[in-house]
């Protein structure tokens, strides 16, 4: 028992810990989450153990229409137990699609409404996403079920957002739920929050709770975004477990239809291959080549550098 619990300790703080969120990624978009995580814990808990362990994931989604994606994710995990060092892993490819049916928002009805009356503000803008993600992980008996909502207010360079999300991981020995909540305020490219994660283990007594608080920074034209985020977590097994995440996200818009684009302006602004006539030459404005005639074959100047400029013009009267 004391195995298990550790086990179910470490799969659901560390595997559980990536969310993609509720926006979807747009036909031909694509994005890629890189994330570090480290836990401690420094003191015994209940049933006498330390630990600590680091967990590293990718995270990819590709935009395959305006309304589906592709996810790809890896994480690999190493702890250090009283049992010895351990090493798990984490696979899952799952289909991402829009569900804007649900984004209802995550406000009390009519307080957006009643704010945007109230305030004056002509530039309050209101965003609200949903989307849904099934997919296999590990092995083709387990599979994993995410629901995300987001709702995003702005105003001019001020911005406020809540996101949910809820997950399931059933399948062969193991079911888990997690229920993520995000809350965040930010102006322009930097971002402050917190969250809160529970995580509920049905094969096992294990669950827990964790709160963190993060800070995000976008950098102006640049499809990267930073999060620090740090925080703790508490089980049942009694003593907190300390929590810090390295977050990358980099996101490229439509880098497949840039390259086909200029692959294919490469190949247009190549000459023709037909014989071009001895009269004429090849010349080229733009994206567009034309055949200019040439002048008389008198009139050309000489190969040689030993005429000068008005000595050619001589030649050529």
């Amino acid at each position: 028992m004391r195995f298990l619990v550790s086990v179910s300790f470490l799969l659901g703080s560390a595997f559980s810990s990536a969310y993609g969120g509720a926006w979807l990624p747009e036909k031909d978009d694509g994005k890629l989450i890189a994330n570090r995580i480290e836990q401690k814990q420094t003191t015994e808990n209940i049933i006498h153990f330390r630990h600590r362990e680091i967990y590293r994931s990718l995270l990819l989604e590709y935009g395959l229409s305006d309304n589906f994606a592709l996810t790809v994710k890896a994480g690999r995990q190493k702890s250090r137990m009283p049992q010895g060092y351990h090493r798990n892993e984490e696979n899952r490819l799952g289909i991402m699609f829009d569900t804007q049916a649900l984004a209802t928002g995550l406000l009390p009805p009519f307080v957006y409404q009643l704010a945007k009356a109230a305030l004056p503000f002509e530039d309050m803008a209101r965003e609200k996403r949903a989307s849904m993600t099934l997919g296999l992980q590990d092995e083709a008996d387990i599979y994993a079920a995410t629901l995300a909502l987001a709702d995003k207010i702005s105003i001019g360079r001020f911005h406020i957002g809540q996101e949910i999300e809820l997950e399931q991981i059933r399948g062969g020995s193991r079911f888990s739920r997690n229920w993520l909540y995000r809350f965040n305020i930010g102006l322009g490219p930097v971002s402050l929050g917190s969250e809160a994660l529970n995580y509920v283990d049905y094969r096992s007594p294990y669950s827990a709770l964790t709160h963190s608080y993060f800070a995000e920074w976008s950098p102006k034209r640049r499809a990267l975004k930073f999060r620090l985020k740090d925080g703790a977590s508490r089980s049942p097994l009694g003593k907190p477990v300390f929590r810090k995440m390295i977050m990358l996200c980099w996101k490229s818009s439509g880098g497949f239809k840039r390259a086909n684009r200029a692959v294919s302006l490469q190949r247009s602004m190549q000459p023709p291959h037909r014989p071009i006539p001895s009269r004429f030459a090849l010349s080229s404005r733009g994206d567009a080549w034309t055949l200019c005639p040439l002048p008389p074959r008198a009139c050309r100047p000489p190969k040689s550098p030993a005429l000068s400029p008005p000595n050619v013009r001589a030649l050529c009267n």
